[in-house]
């Protein structure tokens, strides 16, 4: 990828700048399972990671509880998630740099509002990012293209030089579909194989790797 043709940065947030997906997992099992449900398959609940709370949640929990179970995942998210996060190493760096570069900088991810507002508390990032697009935001989630989409209008910039960086297969197929570059990393929600299946313009140990190359292009 030629990282001096990239102008506009936009992040998935768990997995990706986070560490935060072993806390969701067990936030999910403890609502399912006071939901009168379970959890049977961590692989496959991580890899609907990024679709939205309802969709991730849905297999796991009884028929018409779905909505119930979003509220007690949300009444669970403080203790499990909120206290049991940070920001993966080198990102506040590469965050920083990007920011004093002057790129604009975005977020599409499927936390609702209220998760990212909890996120930010916690973390030192909000305010290098100038659109912020939730679950609840917009009526579309990943994989479809229009969160991605609608994060480049609020930021008033075009597909054209843009960048959607993710852990997830749902991510990637987003950005893809939306027509931006993708930087998918290893190591979050999909399984790797998943991921790769995604067809990622460029693939990532880590998230902090980009500085390096943004650097060194």
């Amino acid at each position: 990828m030629d990282y001096k043709a990239i102008n506009t940065w936009i992040f998935d947030v768990d997995g990706t700048l986070i560490d935060s997906n072993s806390a969701v997992v067990e936030c999910m099992k403890q609502t399912a399972k006071e939901m009168g449900g379970e959890v049977t398959d961590e692989v496959e609940l991580k890899a609907s990671f990024g679709k939205g709370l309802s969709h991730t949640l849905k297999p796991w929990v009884p028929e018409g509880k779905i909505d119930e179970a979003i509220e007690q995942y949300m009444r669970n998210f403080h203790h499990y998630v909120g206290n049991n996060i940070q920001l993966y190493p080198g990102v506040l760096e590469l965050l920083q740099y990007l920011h004093k570069e002057g790129f604009p900088l975005g977020i599409v991810t499927g936390n609702k509002t209220s998760e990212m507002q909890g996120i930010f508390s916690k973390v030192p990032m909000e305010s290098y990012f100038s659109a912020v697009i939730c679950a609840d935001s917009i009526p579309f989630q990943k994989p479809s293209p229009e969160p991605v989409l609608e994060c480049l209008r609020l930021l008033g910039r075009p597909v054209e030089g843009a960048v959607f960086v993710g852990d997830s297969e749902h991510d990637i197929r987003a950005g893809n579909l939306a027509g931006v570059k993708t930087i998918a990393v290893k190591g979050g929600s999909s399984p790797e194989e998943r991921l790769l299946a995604a067809e990622p313009n460029v693939v990532l140990e880590s998230t902090a790797d980009l500085l390096s190359l943004i650097q060194q292009s």
